[in-house]
């Protein structure tokens, strides 16, 4: 007999689950490397004042709390005498000593913050913070303490300079018009020195999306930008989602010695970029008319399919190394079974690359034997991602009606005894000594 206690489930119930510790291994700047130890501090002061926390976010013991708080806000207070910051950085950091000390609004914070929309020497955010929404529906105290990664910084402007070359050799090759993004934001690339609280929980998120990640409602603002982690990124991908390729994936591998840290942005920021991808006709049927997280599945498959073919087209992949093409399709195979992983039923990213392995499955684009092993080849791979694009944009972009929209939904279902079926299940039975999370060393 169970009983329900309300408890989020973050993964599929019954699985067996493993974290492993992961060296982050920033790269600090010598002008910065002052401040790690501070970080540090104020990173272990994080997990004391979120563990004073119930899940509504209120104190449990108020007076504990405070000196908790207090003790952060003079950290803060020194963090921001380094020599290397702008001013505007330190004011930022000031502001969130004195939110923290004398309880004033840490929303105000939060958009000046958003505001920020170039690279920052130091990055800090210690407040409240969102993490997984089936965890808490309220920011939870958290500490985030990272350092400008500059030649990331310059990759993404790069990769930026070139989108919109890249989203019309997209149109082109699917044979579209008219198509559009809108709501693209920035991304400041950071290397991780410190988390805290809430941020370091699992599992932990390698990027955050602000200021809503800072409890600040989506409608509220205008100004937004993402903060990424290079290295947490990096070591998600080679310490979990490599894993998991090594066992279930016959086809192309990341090139031996390759930094798989620059393809990973190249592809994030196409997948980032596709989130506004706009064409006429779209938008007759949306949220209202399809259940909430099996609409987000649909809409993160969109962002994957687009991304993709964005991120292998000659624009982006000539900012790469030779070889780029392979090892981008590697990383995009070894990502979808990680969040596939996460259960199609539970998380809308999941169920999108539930929906993408089925449809490549089903077209005959990749080939799944009875063990779940998936034979892949990068050429059909994108001949798969092509047909995929075409068919989401006349079934669910501009799907005249939400039956339009189940019935595709209702040929990539979950239960049965799909090839794709079987690669979840191996997933989830098969590969327990593979990690779920990281904890940071």
């Amino acid at each position: 007999m169970t009983t329900d206690t309300g408890a989020p489930i973050l993964w599929p119930e019954g699985d067996t689950h493993t974290v492993a510790y992961a060296p982050l291994d920033p790269a600090v700047p010598e002008e910065l490397r002052g401040v790690v130890p501070a970080a540090l501090r104020l990173a272990k002061l994080g997990d004391a004042l979120r563990s004073l926390q119930a899940t509504d976010g209120s104190p449990i013991a108020a007076e504990a709390s405070q000196t908790l708080a207090d003790s952060s806000a003079e950290l803060l207070t020194g963090l921001a005498e380094a020599d290397a910051l702008p001013p505007a950085t330190r004011a930022l950091i000031r502001l969130r000593a004195d939110a923290l000390a004398n309880g004033t609004a840490p929303e105000a914070v939060a958009l000046r913050e958003a505001e920020q929309a170039g690279p920052q020497p130091l990055t800090v955010l210690c407040g409240p913070l969102c993490t997984w929404r089936q965890k808490s529906k309220v920011p939870l105290h958290g500490v985030v303490v990272a350092t400008r990664h500059e030649p990331s910084d310059e990759l993404m402007a790069a990769i930026d300079a070139h989108a919109d070359e890249a989203l019309a050799t997209v149109e082109r090759r699917l044979g579209l018009s008219d198509l559009g993004v809108a709501g693209v934001y920035p991304i400041q690339v950071v290397d991780l020195i410190a988390c805290g609280g809430e941020a370091n929980t699992f599992p932990k998120h390698f990027a955050y999306f602000l200021p809503e990640d800072e409890g600040i409602a989506d409608r509220d603002t205008p100004n937004k930008k993402t903060i990424l982690f290079r290295n947490g990124y990096r070591l998600r991908f080679t310490q979990i989602s490599q894993g998991l390729a090594d066992a279930l994936l016959d086809g192309p591998r990341v090139g031996e010695g390759v930094d798989v840290a620059p393809l990973l942005l190249s592809w994030l920021r196409g997948h980032d970029i596709a989130h506004g991808v706009t064409m006429p006709g779209m938008g007759r049927t949306g949220s209202p008319d399809v259940e909430h997280e099996r609409w987000m599945a649909l809409q993160e498959a969109i962002s994957d399919v687009f991304g993709l073919l964005m991120a292998v087209t000659p624009e982006w992949l000539e900012l790469l190394p030779a070889g780029a093409a392979d090892d981008i399709a590697a990383i995009f195979m070894g990502e979808l079974l990680h969040y596939l992983r996460r259960g199609p039923w539970l998380w809308g990213d999941a169920g999108a690359a539930f929906v993408e392995l089925s449809f490549l499955e089903q077209g005959g684009y990749i080939q799944i034997d009875d063990d779940a092993v998936v034979h892949w080849s990068t050429e059909r791979l994108i001949e798969g991602m092509d047909a995929l694009a075409k068919e989401l944009v006349a079934e669910v972009v501009t799907a005249p009606d939400a039956a339009t929209v189940y019935r595709f939904l209702d040929r990539h279902d979950w239960e049965g005894d799909s090839g794709a079926a079987r690669v979840v299940r191996a997933l989830r039975t098969q590969l327990a000594s593979v990690p779920t999370a990281l904890a940071y060393a």
